[in-house]
C-alpha cells in the first residue's frame, strides 16, 4: 500500500457473469440487497443507501489471497495523485514496454512494469514520492509516451488515452477511471500480474522487488516538467484550426541521403530507411488535440471515450500514409534533415475535356478565387453563402479542362449542381450518380457520397478512380468516418473543398484541411 496509494474511502471489484462478462463496480456494504441495492436503476453515487468498503489492510489481504480481486482509484479527491501508469494491449505490447522503460530511463523517472492478469499486456507504474496534481503526472506521462515514440515509431496515440489517472480532474459524478491492484492471486500462479524485469521475466522475489522500487521525488517531477512539457503544452494551447506541425529543430542522425515520396490517394513513405525519432516526428505531422476532449474535462464530464488526440496517420505494408495536405510540412521536415527527395506521382491526371466552355462572366471576387485555387492541385474555397461557390467552382472546371466529380451529400445539391453546370458550361455531358439513378458520362459527374459506398462491405465504387479532379460541395461534412473513407480513396491530382462554414464546434475542422485540402486555401469571407 505503500507504492499503490489512491482513494483509500472507496475501492471497486472484479466481477465476472455466466456469460464470461467481466467489469469492475465500487464495493459497497448494501449490494445487492433487496429493499436497499436498486442497481442498475439507481446509481451507486446517487443511491441513499450507499456504503461503499473503505481500501484496508484486510481488502489487500483478500485481494492477495483470491478472493476478490481490487480496482484501485488513483485519482485523490482533490485532483490529486500518488502514481501514475500507463496501458500496453496491443500485439506490440512487449516493444512499446521496451520503449516507454527506455523513455523513462533517459530522463531518470523510475518505473515499474507489471504482466497484466493476461499475459497479453503490461501496466508501467510511475510512484510518486509525495501526491502530485494530477495534471502534472498526466504531462509526465505525455512526455514519456512522445519520447517513447521516437524509440518505437509504431506506438498508437491511442496510448494517450490509455493513463492511470486518465483525467486531471475528477468527473462530477464519477470517481474516474480505476487500475486493477497487480499480483492477483489465480492470474499470479501463471506468472501474470506480476512485476518483470527488462528481458519480461518475473522478478523472483516480487516482495523483495517491490521494497527496493524508488519513487520520483515532486522536485524532480518538476525540473522534468520545465525542460521538457513545451511541446506538449503547445499542443493543449494550440487553437482547433491550427495544425499540428512537427516540432523541434534538433537535426536526427541516421537519416538516409535519398528518400521516394510517393503521391497517390495519399503520401507514402518507405518505413524501413528512417530511424524511429524520425518517423514519429513525420506521425505528428498528421496529429492534432481533440478539443471536444479538453471541453469535456473542463466541464468535468467523463472523459472515457473520448480520443485526446486525432491522428491522420497510418501504417500499411511497409509504408507510413499521411494525409496529401501533409506534404509541404513533410517536404520541410526532409528538407531540414537534408534528405533529398524523389517524388514519384502516382495522382490520377485525368481525361482531358478539350471543347469546354464557360457560357457567362464571372464577377472581380469569382475570378479571384479562381486564379488562386488554379496555382495549387488542391484547395478549399471558404466563402460566404451570396458568393458564388458553385459558379467559381465551375468556372475552375472550365480552365482546367480535366474529367471532374462533384461529390455532394443530399439529393437536393445533386439537382443544384445538375441545374448550374447545365446552365454555366457547355462541350460536356454532365452525369448523376445518386437518388435512384446512376448515369456518369465520365466528363463532368455529380455523385453523392452514400452512392459511392457499398453498403454490405463498405468499398468504394472503381469510377471513383478514374477522374482527373474531384470536388467536394459543403466539405465541412467529411467528418463522417465513410465519408473520410472515401476520401482518402481519392487518386485525382486535383481536389477542391467548398464550404461556407469551416469552423465546426467539435473542432474537427483540422481533418478537412489537412486531409487532403491544405495546398490553398482561398477565404473571400
Amino acid at each position: 500500500m505503500k507504492l499503490f496509494r489512491g482513494r483509500q474511502d472507496i475501492y471497486a471489484n472484479r466481477w465476472q457473469n455466466k456469460q464470461a462478462r467481466s467489469g469492475y463496480s465500487v464495493g459497497c456494504h448494501n449490494e445487492w440487497q433487496q429493499g436497499k441495492c436498486n442497481k442498475p436503476k439507481v446509481k451507486c453515487m446517487e443511491c441513499v443507501h450507499q456504503a461503499f468498503k473503505r481500501l484496508d489492510r484486510q481488502a489487500i489481504y483478500d485481494h492477495l489471497a483470491g478472493k476478490h480481486t481490487v480496482g484501485l482509484y488513483p485519482l485523490l479527491e482533490d485532483n490529486f495523485c500518488c502514481l501514475l501508469a500507463a496501458d500496453f494491449d496491443k500485439s506490440d505490447w512487449q516493444v512499446a514496454v521496451s520503449a516507454f522503460r527506455k523513455a523513462c530511463n533517459e530522463l531518470k523517472v523510475p518505473c515499474s512494469v507489471e504482466r497484466s492478469r493476461s499475459g497479453n499486456g503490461a501496466h508501467i507504474g510511475v510512484f510518486f514520492e509525495s501526491s502530485v496534481s494530477a495534471k502534472d503526472a498526466r504531462l509526465l506521462g505525455f512526455i514519456l509516451l512522445d519520447k517513447a515514440m521516437e524509440f518505437h515509431a509504431g506506438l498508437s496515440f491511442e496510448s494517450y488515452d490509455r493513463l492511470f489517472p486518465n483525467q486531471d480532474l475528477l468527473p462530477i459524478g464519477g470517481f474516474g477511471n480505476l487500475i486493477a491492484l497487480p499480483l492477483q492471486y489465480a492470474p499470479r500462479q501463471q506468472a501474470n500480474s506480476v512485476f518483470i524485469d527488462e528481458n519480461l521475466y518475473p522478478y523472483s522475489d516480487q516482495w523483495s522487488y517491490l521494497s527496493s522500487v524508488k519513487k520520483l521525488a515532486k522536485q524532480q517531477l518538476d525540473i522534468i516538467l520545465s525542460y521538457q512539457s513545451q511541446d506538449v503544452k503547445q499542443d493543449t494551447e494550440r487553437k482547433p484550426w491550427e495544425l499540428n506541425y512537427a516540432r523541434g529543430n534538433e537535426v536526427m542522425t541516421g537519416c538516409p541521403e535519398k528518400l521516394t515520396l510517393v503521391l497517390a490517394n495519399r503520401l507514402y513513405l518507405s518505413i524501413s530507411a528512417l530511424p524511429q525519432a524520425l518517423l514519429a516526428r513525420l506521425k505528428r505531422i498528421a496529429r492534432f488535440s481533440n478539443p471536444v476532449f479538453f471541453k469535456t474535462q473542463a466541464l468535468r464530464f467523463s472523459t472515457n471515450g473520448i480520443p485526446r488526440f486525432i491522428c491522420l496517420a497510418e501504417v500499411d505494408n511497409g509504408y507510413l500514409a499521411l494525409p496529401r495536405g501533409c506534404f509541404d510540412e513533410v517536404s520541410r521536415l526532409l528538407q531540414d534533415h537534408l534528405i533529398e527527395i524523389e517524388l514519384e506521382d502516382k495522382r490520377k491526371q485525368g481525361t482531358r475535356l478539350k471543347g469546354l466552355m464557360f457560357k457567362g462572366e464571372l464577377r472581380k471576387d469569382q475570378k479571384k478565387a479562381v486564379a488562386v485555387l488554379a496555382k495549387h492541385d488542391t484547395g478549399v474555397l471558404h466563402a460566404p453563402t451570396a458568393f458564388g461557390k458553385t459558379v467559381a467552382a465551375i468556372g475552375l472546371i472550365h480552365r482546367r479542362k480535366v474529367n471532374t466529380l462533384i461529390l455532394v451529400h443530399s439529393r437536393q445539391l445533386l439537382d443544384q449542381w445538375k441545374e448550374r453546370l447545365t446552365a454555366f458550361l457547355d462541350g460536356c455531358d454532365v452525369g448523376l450518380i445518386g437518388g435512384g439513378k446512376r448515369k456518369p458520362t465520365g466528363q463532368v459527374d455529380i455523385a453523392t457520397y452514400q452512392s459511392l459506398i457499398n453498403r454490405k462491405d463498405n468499398s468504394v465504387a472503381s469510377l471513383l478512380y478514374d477522374y482527373g479532379q474531384v470536388i467536394i460541395d459543403e466539405c465541412h461534412h467529411i467528418f463522417a468516418p465513410n465519408y473520410e473513407r472515401l476520401l482518402n480513396e481519392v487518386h485525382a491530382k486535383y481536389i477542391l473543398g467548398i464550404t461556407a462554414t469551416p469552423h465546426r464546434q467539435d473542432g474537427h475542422q483540422p481533418i478537412m484541411i489537412i486531409l487532403s485540402l491544405i495546398d490553398s486555401f482561398s477565404n473571400m469571407t
